[in-house]
């Protein structure tokens, strides 16, 4: 093949991405019949090899064969078509690394660049990246002239950052359901030695399946990479580690059972040290799922949401409305149990500062604990205690300062470091919050308080706005964060509202929202009830009637008000109360009360109530969705001034399909 029609057929094998002519003839500045002659040269080529050739749709688009093709294939091509996947930069770096840490030997750099399909001074120039990625795991390159050069290294660290290398190469790019691409087949293939990856991931399903395990994806992958590189890695001694230091009990537990079922089914000797090392990497990955299950959570959200509402009247803030400290809370809840059932010691360095400046917040956080106590049947020390109240301080300080200055995330593959050297030059003519500076971009969660990311590699798609900029920064650089931070200054309002508003709450694959959850029938509108207990009784009524709810949700719901009080007034004049409804068969239902006099909850910031929903909860995937939708409309004027002036049913329903369609 000619050489711009081998160029094109790597790009559509192994760029991950559907081209179209047009942009194709673009990027190679041709013409679209002059590319009409190279498909031709392609599959000329295909056709000899014995697959499928490739056709342009009538859209322009590219059709190639199954981009999912096997190992055997890529060979194929490789072999015979004189074609080579051409690895970016970080590829090759930890590709080199992975030949480095497998050679017993002193390798030359002319061999690591056939090896690679490269020239001297391409590895040459990698080098660099590949010490500065060995140095971090204390791992040093010797070099010996006339031989070339060899790792020196302890073997648990060598096995940490093989093992880290493929953990992340599988998880980035969104590649997690693709584990045969070129790029991840030459890593595997470098490491494998006596298992093969599938033998062992066939093993562990059976292990996981006898054992009822429930792991999240990341934990199963911790798992198989990590057994995957202690097998092909048996013949290197590997240094005793000390126990508790690298993993918690329940890690060590779910390690030797994994590990010892494994060994025996492969009839082989098993070796306490490897275990250690399952454990240590693991330790970090979370790999339980969480503690509570789907009914759960909705008393879960509930039991959040009182806690803030009882603490709230407390301090005299609004605290229970601010939906992003609520989902944040529960996240850290859930890690929290987690902690103190695997009997893990969390130590708050900063406890006593932290006691003595809000002592107010911890009075009022340990007088309603037993709520959060109650849920997951725990016992709360004050150091875990001491964590929940920094996130409500944090709400605290956020609410009482009208302008605060922009937080941001570094992001900085390169080495911490770097990192460090960004932040030193930020801090220098800007006055940022510097939340964190990470080297690993999949450690950025959808839960930060932060306004951008300032990154020196381009990200996957984020919620948050990201800056790309150099290690050490120049005049164009300053620029462009001069400009954001303006942006942030002069609209910092606007700004926020249009960041909150990009975050989604609901679930994949889940079609419940409020407009396909209400109709004109649980609509009424009323100007003559003065309760709060009949508002409740008027809302859950017309749920029961309808036949989305047993005979008993509106007791439910007033008994709940009673109890825990009017925590589920979400915002100025508007209410959400909600229950679940076990003996439903029906989807999560909602009403509306539109009240045109308004009636008071004895809340004290939001009363009086001019619209109340209720909502039927059949499970906790379809509540957050239309929480959600309802959190949304809520802060809309527009919405609620328009219900709340409706003249019919009708007219409230076709509002609310109108608005929630706004929203998807």
């Amino acid at each position: 093949m000619k050489k711009r029609s081998c160029q094109i057929l790597e790009q559509l094998l192994y760029r991950g991405k559907n081209y179209k002519i047009e942009e194709l003839a673009k990027y190679y500045d041709v013409s679209q019949k002059t590319l009409q002659n190279d498909f031709s040269d392609i599959n000329t080529f295909l056709k000899e090899i014995n697959i499928p050739q490739l056709t342009v749709l009538k859209s322009g688009e590219i059709k190639l064969f199954d981009k999912k093709f096997d190992e055997y294939t890529i060979e194929k091509l490789n072999k015979l078509g004189n074609i080579q996947y051409i690895m970016e930069k970080k590829e090759r770096v930890n590709l080199i690394i992975i030949i480095l840490l497998k050679e017993s030997k002193f390798i030359t750099m002319n061999q690591l660049a056939e090896k690679l399909c490269v020239t001297r001074i391409t590895i040459l120039n990698d080098m660099i990246e590949v010490n500065l990625k060995l140095n971090k795991y204390n791992i040093e390159v010797l070099s010996k002239p006339g031989k070339g050069i060899i790792a020196a290294y302890d073997e648990y660290d060598a096995r940490c950052l093989i093992t880290h290398l493929l953990f992340d190469s599988y998880h980035s790019n969104e590649r997690e359901s693709n584990i045969s691409n070129v790029y991840f087949i030459k890593l595997i293939k470098e490491i494998e030695n006596n298992y093969t990856l599938e033998s062992l991931k066939n093993i562990l399903d059976e292990i996981i399946i006898d054992k009822k395990y429930d792991f999240r994806n990341r934990g199963y992958y911790a798992i198989l990479f990590s057994l995957f590189v202690i097998l092909n890695r048996r013949s290197n001694e590997i240094t005793y580690i000390e126990e508790n230091k690298r993993y918690s009990n329940k890690e060590y537990d779910i390690a030797k059972e994994i590990y010892e079922i494994l060994t025996k089914k492969l009839d082989i000797i098993p070796n306490k040290n490897d275990i250690h090392y399952l454990a240590g990497f693991i330790s970090n990955k979370d790999i339980l799922k969480p503690l509570i299950n789907v009914d759960d959570y909705v008393e879960l959200h509930t039991t959040v949401a009182t806690f803030l509402y009882k603490i709230s009247e407390q301090l005299d803030i609004s605290l229970y409305d601010e939906y992003s400290l609520f989902e944040f809370l529960i996240k850290h809840l859930n890690a929290m149990a987690m902690r103190i059932k695997n009997e893990e010691l969390l130590i708050n360095p900063i406890y006593e500062q932290l006691k003595e400046k809000y002592d107010y917040v911890f009075k009022a956080v340990k007088e309603n604990i037993r709520l959060i106590e109650d849920f997951y049947k725990l016992k709360i020390d004050k150091n875990e205690l001491s964590y929940i109240v920094m996130h409500i301080c944090a709400e605290i300080e956020r609410e009482t300062t009208k302008m605060r200055k922009p937080s941001i995330l570094i992001v900085c593959p390169e080495s911490m470091a770097a990192g460090q050297l960004i932040a030193a030059q930020l801090e220098k003519y800007f006055d940022f919050n510097i939340k964190a500076i990470i080297t690993d971009s999949y450690e950025i969660s959808d839960n930060l308080n932060i306004d951008f990311i300032i990154s020196t590699v381009v990200l996957p798609r984020l919620k948050y706005p990201v800056l790309i900029i150099n290690t050490i920064i120049d005049a164009e650089d300053y620029n462009r964060i001069q400009t954001i931070i303006f942006s942030l200054i002069k609209d910092y309002k606007k700004l926020k509202k249009s960041i909150e508003n990009k975050e989604s709450l609901t679930l994949p694959g889940i079609k419940h929202r409020l407009y396909q959850s209400i109709n004109p029938s649980l609509i009424k509108i009323t100007d003559d009830i003065t309760s709060w207990e009949e508002v409740l009784r008027q809302g859950g009524d017309l749920l029961i009637n309808a036949g989305y709810a047993s005979k008993d949700f509106s007791d439910d719901l007033i008994k709940s008000a009673n109890l825990n009080g009017p925590y589920f007034v979400i915002r100025k004049g508007v209410g959400l109360a909600h229950a679940l409804s076990k003996d439903s068969n029906y989807e999560s239902a909602i009403s509306l009360t539109v009240l045109k006099n308004g009636v008071k909850f004895n809340h004290p910031y939001n009363d009086p109530v001019k619209l109340l929903f209720s909502l039927v909860i059949k499970d906790s995937k379809s509540y957050l969705n239309i929480f959600n939708d309802v959190l949304k409309l809520s802060t809309n004027k527009d919405f609620t001034h328009g219900v709340i002036n409706a003249k019919s049913e009708k007219e409230v329903y076709d509002i609310i399909v109108k608005e929630s369609l706004k929203l998807n």
